[in-house]
């Protein structure tokens, strides 16, 4: 794709381009440019990562590769490329939603069958995530089938909301899954960022079992792990 970007920090990279006028062709720098300073605004909110903002201006460079130019003028071009960049975003939430579903469906087929035991200490509420990769752990009781990808399946199978929303994990939570502060917040953290969420997204759903959904239903780890 013939961009000198592709070291560490894309995003900052180009930032300090913009600030030499310097390091890529016109139609590279107009697109990178302007992507970076959107998406600048969302790292810092903390609605995303740099490392989704990286891969997000890669996309746009590519859009440039296959025959995107500028229209020329300002304000129109600006629109051009922050359709292009929205449309970019949406794909790698939606590649990062299809990472989390593989790993989940893996560690699911790694599981013991129905009716079988965890290994001495693989505990009833949390057994091991098929070799460290992710996923959701099994309900309370050890019933290997009780995993579940999305919010839906675990409200049809019973399942109870201690928390939907919010800034701050609520006692609620805490008390139920015997977390300190600390541990609760380290783990959603760890969550949000393998989903590929920013740390100010604040719009997932905490079950009784500790499992986390985002803001789409989609199971993104598990407080408890």
């Amino acid at each position: 794709m013939g961009t000198a970007a592709q070291g560490a920090g894309i995003l900052n990279n180009i930032l300090v381009a913009m600030k030499v006028h310097q390091g890529m062709p016109s139609a590279e720098m107009t697109v990178a440019s302007i992507m970076a300073w959107e998406l600048k605004k969302q790292v810092d909110s903390g609605l995303i990562t740099k490392d989704m903002a990286d891969r997000v201006i890669l996309r746009g460079l590519e859009a440039v590769d296959k025959g995107y130019r500028p229209s020329g003028q300002p304000r129109d071009t600006h629109k051009e490329v922050v359709c292009i960049m929205n449309e970019a975003l949406e794909a790698e939430k939606k590649v990062e939603r299809d990472r989390i579903a593989a790993r989940n469906k893996g560690v699911k087929a790694n599981l013991p069958a129905p009716g079988s035991t965890f290994p001495a200490g693989g505990a009833t509420a949390n057994p091991p995530r098929g070799g460290g990769g992710g996923g959701p752990v099994a309900a309370p009781g050890g019933d290997a089938e009780e995993m579940f990808h999305t919010l839906d399946q675990a409200l049809r199978a019973g399942r109870r909301v201690l928390q939907q929303g919010g800034h701050t994990i609520n006692a609620k939570v805490l008390r139920e899954l015997k977390l300190t502060r600390s541990q609760a917040k380290q783990a959603m953290e760890r969550a949000k960022e393998d989903a590929g969420w920013g740390s100010a997204d604040h719009n997932n759903t905490i079950i009784d079992n500790g499992d986390i959904f985002d803001m789409n239903g989609n199971w993104i780890g598990n407080l408890q792990q």
